[in-house]
């Protein structure tokens, strides 16, 4: 079975460009990157974090399976993901961690860590 028939989800890639404000504050602005990338999403581990104010926050940590030829880097994030069986979409953002290369002879996929605040 080849990696296409596991990627049943399709993915927005983000990448951050810098501008300045209007008081001439630099600052990030989120476009769209790539659309519509195969892909595919998987949960892997919330946690709660309390605070000293009794603010309780989830952090919640995916991978992410893409092809190898998807260019993605730290610091882009993924929009929204949507899956394919169901037409349901997990909406993000979700911020890329890290990028793993997964190779045999070649270069096969790519993990990519992430996380969502919440």
């Amino acid at each position: 079975m080849s990696l296409a028939a596991h990627l049943a989800h399709r993915c927005v890639i983000q990448r951050a460009t810098e501008t300045t404000g209007p008081y001439g504050n630099a600052r990030q602005v989120w476009a769209d990157y790539l659309l519509d990338v195969p892909c595919r999403l998987i949960e892997r581990a919330e946690r709660v974090i309390n605070s000293l104010t009794a603010e309780a926050t989830v952090v919640t940590t995916y991978t992410l399976l893409v092809d190898g030829g998807v260019d993605i880097r730290e610091r882009d994030r993924i929009d929204s993901v949507a899956f394919d069986d169901s037409g349901a979409e997990t909406s993000g953002p979700f911020s890329v961690a890290a990028v793993l290369d997964r190779r045999g002879r070649a270069l096969h996929h790519k993990s990519v860590a992430l996380e969502r605040v919440s």
